[in-house]
């Protein structure tokens, strides 16, 4: 990413539509991609709204190879985007949907960065949380390396794009892939449609990648491994995927010679965090796994204190070379880097075996449907500046849950289209419900 791919010259890397580029190609159009919105010698905050798109993947690696800050967007949320981009002085807001680069706006402003910061990405979905996760260099590279070495990535691997490249998740995807001259498929097609399938099929496609709710789909529609003999594994991220599912897929999976990865990461952690190894997922389908490579995670009871012993609970805490140099919730920020070696991830876990995690529980209020993390203060606040009293929760399957007290314009369709205006996720993740009485957990 940071550096040429001349190493692999003429393989295929990306392939869009009946377009197959080589890594030569591809050093081509981000040579270009420079010399027409990156050549001035001052370094440059790019905000991207991207696609599963060549354009878009060309436009990230220019700002990474020349040393650009940039931050990734999803398209669907353009006002925020636009908002988020006037309140950190972006120099550049491009626009990389339709296959070609559109300039929404341009800044002046002259930044100081730190020297090691490239990338920018939000930490609670479309919420807005006013903080950006910063990530480095190094916090990039180590957690491409782990991800590669776990999943045994060669350059004869072939991804597809089942998740957005704004997303965390489907960003490492495409990082990984490239950095080991592997190749991906681009396409918007969804994971449901004849046509993504007939992608995996007729292009030889080697993974696939998945949140929980994509795996509750294939669970209800079902899915003929034995249609796609040149999968070679699936990864399962973004929200806890049940047991029940975990050991389903995972056996499915054995039985047809494939493999079955859970992972569990954060936006802080570059960011995969731990995996679970294919071969333990039917004995402990319950759980994340072991650190990724390089990586280290251990337990803190609520005093602070080391947990060592099997089946207690505490923080689940993280160190490795993965994790961001803090949060920007200004321009200013940009410039700095937090000094600390560790995580804590605001999750409660159990040791179940040697080093093998299992997550409990949550120590703050973030649910993930879908995979986007969203925090659920933002969400009890926004209804109640809009003159909701409510009360809101998850549950198991990150389901968003609002119970409310009947006021003026109060409905369960008002409610759920005015969560939507702020966080872009179907209606079937969340859940109203007009209540007599809310219900308070006492204080202990």
């Amino acid at each position: 990413m940071f550096k040429r791919y001349d190493r692999y010259k003429n393989r295929i890397c990306l392939i869009e539509g009946s377009k197959q580029l080589t890594f030569d190609a591809l050093e081509q159009l981000i040579d270009e991609f420079v010399e027409t919105y990156l050549s001035s010698a001052s370094r440059k905050l790019v905000f991207i709204e991207v696609n599963n798109n060549v354009t878009s993947v060309v436009a990230y690696l220019a700002c990474l190879r020349n040393s650009h800050v940039v931050m990734l967007l999803n398209p669907e949320s353009h006002e925020q985007n636009t908002l988020l981009a006037d309140k950190y002085e972006a120099n550049l807001f491009l626009n990389t949907v339709s296959h070609q680069v559109s300039v929404i706006s341009q800044s002046t402003y002259c930044h100081q960065f730190h020297d090691e910061l490239a990338l920018l990405l939000g930490t609670s979905g479309s919420t807005g949380s006013p903080k950006l996760v910063k990530l480095s260099r190094q916090n990039i590279m180590a957690n491409t390396r782990a991800i590669i070495e776990y999943l045994a990535l060669t350059p004869s691997d072939r991804a597809i794009t089942s998740l957005k490249f704004s997303y965390s998740y489907g960003l490492s995807i495409i990082n990984s892939h490239l950095e080991a001259g592997a190749s991906v498929v681009l396409t918007d097609h969804g994971t449901l449609s004849d046509a993504f399938w007939k992608q995996v099929k007729s292009l030889e496609v080697t993974s696939f990648s998945g949140v929980p709710y994509h795996f509750e789909s294939f669970d209800e529609q079902g899915l003929d491994l034995a249609d796609y003999p040149s999968l070679r594994y699936f990864t399962q991220a973004g929200g806890k995927l049940s047991a029940r599912l975990v050991g389903k897929f995972a056996t499915l999976c054995n039985q047809h010679n494939k493999q079955f990865f859970v992972m569990y990461g954060q936006t802080e952690a570059s960011p995969r965090i731990s995996y679970l190894p294919p071969e333990l997922a039917c004995e402990y389908p319950q759980a994340i796994g072991r650190a990724v490579p390089g990586g280290e995670l251990y337990l803190l009871d609520d005093s602070g204190q080391p947990i060592n012993e099997t089946g207690i609970e505490g923080e689940l805490v993280c160190k490795g070379p993965n994790l961001m140099m803090g949060y920007a919730a200004t321009p200013l920020e940009l410039a700095t880097c937090n000094d600390t070696d560790y995580l804590k991830t605001g999750d409660l876990a159990k040791k179940v075996c040697g080093d093998i995690f299992e997550i409990t529980g949550r120590k703050s209020r973030f649910a993930k449907p879908l995979g986007i993390r969203v925090n659920l203060e933002d969400v009890q606040l926004l209804l109640k500046n809009n003159g909701v009293n409510c009360a809101v929760t998850s549950n198991k399957s990150e389901m968003i849950l609002i119970g409310y007290l009947p006021s003026p314009g109060a409905t369960n369709k008002a409610i759920i289209k005015l969560i939507q205006g702020h966080i872009k996720i179907p209606v079937t993740s969340i859940v109203a419900k007009q209540l007599v009485d809310i219900p308070r957990r006492s204080k202990r």
